[in-house]
Parts: structure tokens; C-alpha cells; sequence
């Protein structure tokens, strides 16, 4: 901890509340959620399809009203070229158990398993393999423009406040 004393900050992130600093939480899980809109200004949502948005702020909701951030990972792109690295990245995430029970929850239970057992045989190319077109193309989404911006507002649409774009 450190202890500043005669400092005040007059405007943070645009808003004149001194002193008042907005805590964002990056929250998966559902009681980490629930938490977060009891005690925090935000909840940062990430690696989630837009369909499962809603399940997220209703666990949100059952804390209190924490402004809903979200990361979208999209990119403007030939998707044929984007997707084993679209593989690798979320096959990095869904070997951590919290990203796999969240990804589990929103619908890729059979991917998640997959990716796991390969991966716990020490088998990276069946792991990377496991990890299906349906979960890329909800999760890491790659395409032309007009699909890009579909994506954003499929996560406005299902409750994001904030989109944060995460290009890939």
C-alpha cells in the first residue's frame, strides 16, 4: 500500500466526482460476478460469445448495477488466415479452469473436454484441433467488416454498455 497525502485527482476518466476512481472487475465466474455489482462501478466481461451475455449480467444484476465493459475479439480479415491463430488463442485459455467452466457454460462443453484431454496427453495438435469452427466464429470473430460490426452489436444488443474492441 502506499499513503499519498495533499493530492486530489480532479477528473478521472472524464467524470468530475474527485476522488472517486471507478473500480472495474474482471469477473467469469458467477459468484466473482455477483460480487462485482454489489461493490464495483464495472464489471469486465471477456472471451464470452455474445449469446452468453445475458447469463453474465444476470449474475451481475444479483449484486447490484455495475456498468457492463465486455472485450469483443474481432478483426477485420480473411477468416481462413486468422483461424489457427483464432485456434491457439483459445485454446490457451480454455486449458484455465475458469475460462473452460465459462466456456462450458456457454455452450462448448464438448470443445472444452476435447481440448483438455489432448492436452493433458501432451497432445497440442488434437488440443488445437478440438477447438471447432462454431466456438471461433462466437468467440473469436474474424471477417469482413460488415460481420465485424454485426458481432459488436450482437454484444450491444445483448447487454454490453461498453464494447471494448480487442483486434486480432
Amino acid at each position: 500500500f502506499v499513503h499519498v497525502d495533499g493530492i486530489e485527482l480532479d477528473v478521472v476518466h472524464g467524470r468530475r466526482e474527485p476522488r472517486h476512481v471507478p473500480i472495474m472487475i474482471g469477473a467469469t465466474g458467477d459468484k466473482m460476478m455477483e460480487l462485482t455489482g454489489e461493490i464495483a462501478d464495472g464489471v469486465l466481461l471477456n472471451y464470452l460469445p455474445a449469446s452468453h451475455v445475458p447469463w453474465s449480467i444476470e449474475q451481475v444484476r444479483k449484486g447490484g448495477d455495475a456498468e457492463v465493459y465486455a472485450y469483443v475479439h474481432v478483426g477485420v480479415a480473411d477468416r481462413e488466415a486468422a483461424v489457427e491463430n483464432a485456434r491457439k488463442d483459445l485454446f490457451s485459455y480454455a486449458v484455465v479452469d475458469a475460462y473452460a467452466r465459462n466456456f462450458t457454460r456457454a455452450g462448448f462443453a464438448d470443445e472444452v473436454a476435447d481440448i483438455r484431454e489432448h492436452h493433458a496427453a501432451k497432445d497440442r495438435e488434437g488440443a488445437l484441433a478440438a477447438v471447432s469452427d462454431r466456438m471461433v466464429d462466437a468467440i473469436d470473430v474474424v471477417g469482413d467488416a460488415a460481420l465485424v460490426r454485426s458481432t459488436i452489436e450482437d454484444y450491444v444488443t445483448n447487454g454490453v454498455d461498453h464494447p471494448i474492441v480487442m483486434p486480432l
